[in-house]
């Protein structure tokens, strides 16, 4: 859902930058006659969003998960369970791939969005946006981007430490992965 709703944003946007041009109600945004209404779209690097997920005490992110996973191994540990040892190291691997990917190689991170949908709307009016996408290729003429990474990733309650590694990440280039688009 999350996928298709950045897909339609795109196409969105690439609709109002051929000249689609729509009327609104800010008086603040509203342009001088024959002057273009600057469509503002909000950009995040998926990168620093997922390493706030993945560092979250959220119970719905990856610490809890794998708090969860470790103490049902140790259950099965206790009774000698090898079959779901064996199943909890391998969804251990299988979760600590996805989110090394998400962080370091930009693999998409549709289950870290749908655990913030909630907050998207609220974070598109504090920033005054017309849209949200995760990239831009291009930009034209009556566009302005703003990143919000920082914003996306409050939505996880990043401690001091989380917030300078997204900083840190933001400046690095992709890690090209085994990851599938």
């Amino acid at each position: 859902m999350i996928r298709a709703s950045i897909w339609t944003g795109s196409i969105l946007a690439m609709l109002l930058a051929v000249g689609c041009n729509t009327t609104r109600g800010d008086e603040a945004r509203t342009p001088a006659a024959n002057q273009p209404i600057a469509v503002r779209i909000g950009t995040f690097d998926s990168r620093g969003v997922a390493l706030a997920y993945g560092r979250s005490a959220r119970p719905d992110c990856m610490l809890a998960k794998v708090a969860t996973i470790k103490r049902e191994h140790d259950k099965a540990k206790e009774t000698g369970n090898e079959d779901r040892m064996t199943a909890l190291v391998a969804n251990a691997a299988a979760l600590q791939k996805q989110i090394h990917d998400q962080v370091f190689s930009g693999a998409p991170i549709d289950n870290v969005l749908t655990l913030i949908e909630a907050d998207l709307a609220r974070v598109a009016k504090d920033a005054s946006l017309d849209l949200i996408v995760s990239g831009i290729l291009h930009k034209s003429a009556g566009l302005q981007l703003v990143d919000i990474t920082h914003e996306l990733a409050a939505s996880f309650r990043p401690d001091a430490k989380t917030q300078k590694l997204i900083r840190d990440i933001m400046t690095k280039p992709l890690v090209h992965g085994s990851h599938e688009h």
